[in-house]
């Protein structure tokens, strides 16, 4: 009787990270259709064209992932017809590869899995975001300005120190200016049932020091204003000015065996839509802003 007997070494998993970063972010949008002069004897009229500005800044800085996965999706939208915002586009299964271990999972080799990660981060930020069609002036028998409307938006998020351990996580940040004729459709629950699911790690040893120091200045200015006309029959017709930001700060985060989901979006207007496919337990609600 011949019997083959096949012996696999299992060997222990050891991760050690030290990282050290310091980052300086400086940015600038201006988009600008005012400021202008005009005058005459007779009649004068300034007419404005609209001004967007937007900007997204995205910090991602000591970032550590074992066995994890995440998603990240950033949005301004001006006025547009947008329609409905469908992340299942962003989930399609895909075949995952031949596992290169040639066992029905890598973790069969690994005895024990011990992590040990050291985060220094030092992330300063200074953005300024401005729309304008105001400041115009005009001078004349009969002077008229009207302006476009102006709108400005940004999203700064800021991840720092990070460690992501057999773990998900997925932000999603939206700034709509102006009404919306549409729905927000997340994954599928089988999606989410995989996303909240993480295969058992027993014995696993993880040490994680994080240090973070994080400033952020955030500008945002929407202007339509600060016309002045002279003359018989003046008249001054300013535009709509709006301005939105979302700020977030994701630092110090240990993720082990467990899941991360964030979303945040903002409606400058009337909504006419709702949200599907929301994970189980996950509720949401409409405040009076």
């Amino acid at each position: 009787v011949n019997t083959n007997v096949v012996e696999t070494e299992t060997i222990p998993l050891d991760v050690s990270t030290d990282n050290e970063v310091v980052v300086e972010n400086e940015a600038t949008t201006t988009a600008a259709t005012g400021e202008n002069n005009a005058s005459s004897t007779s009649e004068t009229e300034i007419t404005t064209g609209d001004a967007y500005a937007s900007a997204n800044v995205l910090s991602v800085v000591n970032l550590n992932l074992v066995e994890s996965n995440g998603f990240l999706y950033l949005l301004n939208n001006f006025l547009q017809s947008l329609g409905h915002i469908d992340l299942r586009l962003f989930s399609s299964p895909e075949t995952p590869p031949d596992n290169p271990c040639g066992t029905p999972s890598c973790d069969d080799f690994a005895s024990s899995l011990s992590v040990e990660a050291t985060n220094q981060a030092e992330i300063s930020n200074a953005l300024i975001t401005r729309s304008s069609t105001g400041n115009n002036s005009a001078t004349g028998g009969q002077s008229s300005i009207a302006t476009g409307n102006a709108f400005a938006g940004a999203n700064l998020v800021n991840i720092a120190n990070t460690n992501i351990i057999n773990s998900n996580y997925l932000l999603f940040a939206f700034n709509n200016f102006g009404g919306w004729d549409g729905d927000l459709i997340f994954p599928n629950s089988f999606f989410f049932s995989s996303f909240f699911s993480q295969s058992s790690t027993e014995g696993a040893e993880v040490s994680d020091t994080n240090s973070a120091n994080v400033e952020s200045e955030v500008e945002v200015l929407a202007e339509t204003g600060g016309n002045e006309a002279e003359g018989e029959g003046a008249v001054i017709g300013s535009g709509d000015a709006l301005a939105g930001a979302n700020v977030s700060n994701i630092v110090n985060t240990n993720l082990f065996n467990t899941s991360n989901f964030f979303v945040v979006f903002r409606i400058f207007g009337s909504w006419n839509g709702s949200v599907f496919n929301a994970p189980e337990g996950i509720e949401w609600a409409e405040t009076p802003s």
